[in-house]
Order: C-alpha cells, then structure tokens, then sequence
C-alpha cells in the first residue's frame, strides 16, 4: 500500500513538470556566469532565476530551427521601475525608461525597458559553443549580448526580454501583443527570490510522506 501511494505522488508530480523542459527557448536572460558554465540545454523553466549579485546579465534571440528573425527588436524590460540601466561593453548604456503598454500572461505590470536593437546592432555577436554552450549545443542559430543591469533587484520584481515580432515600438513607448503565435516573444521572468516549480514542491512532498509511510510502518512492526 505504501509503495502505490509513493509511486502514485511522484507519477503526478511527473505530468506537473513542462513538456519542452529540455528545449532551448527562442528568447531568454541568464546570469551570464552560469551560461558560460552550463552544459545541456536551457531548460525554459527559468521563472525563479536568481538574479546575478554582480549584475552580469545574456540576453539572447534564436532558433533552433535555424531561422531566425533577424528584423525584430529585443528589449530587455523589468518591473524595477524606471531608473534602471543595461550597459553594454562598459560603455553603451541603456536607460530602462520607456514604458510599457500591453501585459505578458502572469507578469505583474507595470514595465519598463530599452531597445537593444536587432541582432545586427552593436553588442550583438553570434553564440559559439564556447560562449555558449548550452545555447548552440550543435543546433540552430543564437545570437547574444551581454551586459551589466545596474542595481539589484528588489524582492517579487523581475527582468525579462521581449522581442517585438509586430514591430510595435517607437522612442517612447512599447506595445506588446500576447495573441499566440503572432505574438511577440517573451522570455521567462529572471527574478530576485527563487520560486520553487510546482513539481518540485510535489517531488519532495511525495519523498516526505513515502518516508513517514515507511518510518510508520516500520514501527508498526516491530516485536
């Protein structure tokens, strides 16, 4: 009985966890250290990322399939407010100052960001399996750039990168879209605090009560 009860927690803990886990996102940010060090894939998951204390941000646009639009403006966008900087190559700053209209599914509003242009604008570079691995991995085309966003966040605010397939920016605002696949892209939200998936809050509760089962039963028996 106590092994059915444990198999059947960690069988529906299974379903909770994200189909494309192991697929490369189109567009994402990643602490720029851990990018250089990661091996595999990376997961799409990164809602909880722990932002980077020194700031060292990637954000990246590609395809796996090998097609990317090359045309479409990348913005890096946080809920910090709009105070914050992106600065590329120690000398290209960004200023995160240009709101937002429109919301993402699940992102608290309000945003605000910088358009870091399309992948042919300065700071942009082709990702190499030795800058990134886990982003080329022998298949498709990323490219990338780099950069230090300035201050941390505060606690629940977020950074995340969009990229604008409807060609709705100008100088002063930012339209964003959310209708399926001609929508624009958005990446996952990088974060100030982790937020453990509910799978994974499933996994270890299912260990917790498989062991308590045993450690009850166990007892029971005893002479």
């Amino acid at each position: 009985m106590v092994k059915k009860i444990v198999f059947l927690l960690v069988s529906i803990s299974f379903l909770l966890l994200p189909i494309s886990a192991g697929a490369t996102p189109q567009l994402g940010v990643i602490d720029t250290d851990l990018l250089a060090m990661a091996s595999g894939t990376v997961p799409v998951g990164m809602d909880g990322f722990l932002f980077p204390s020194d700031g060292r941000i990637t954000v990246w646009w590609g395809s796996e399939s090998g097609s990317v639009n090359s045309s479409a403006h990348v913005w890096i966008l946080t809920t910090q407010g709009s105070s914050n900087t992106f600065t590329v190559g120690g000398n290209t700053i960004y200023n995160l100052n240009v709101p937002v209209n429109g919301q993402v599914d699940g992102y608290t509003m309000p945003y605000w960001g910088a358009d870091l242009g399309n992948i042919g604008a300065l700071g942009w570079v082709a990702a190499t399996d030795t800058t990134a691995p886990d982003l080329t991995a022998g298949v498709g085309s990323f490219f990338l750039i780099n950069g230090v966003f300035g201050g941390n966040l505060s606690t629940d605010n977020w950074i995340f990168a969009v990229a604008d397939i409807n060609s709705t920016y100008t100088t002063t605002t930012l339209l964003v879209f959310n209708n399926g696949n001609n929508g624009d892209k958005f990446s996952p939200k990088t974060t100030s605090t982790t937020v453990p998936e509910p799978s994974t809050l499933l996994l270890l509760g299912a260990g917790l009560i498989g062991l308590g089962l045993l450690g009850r039963r166990r007892f029971r028996t005893k002479p």
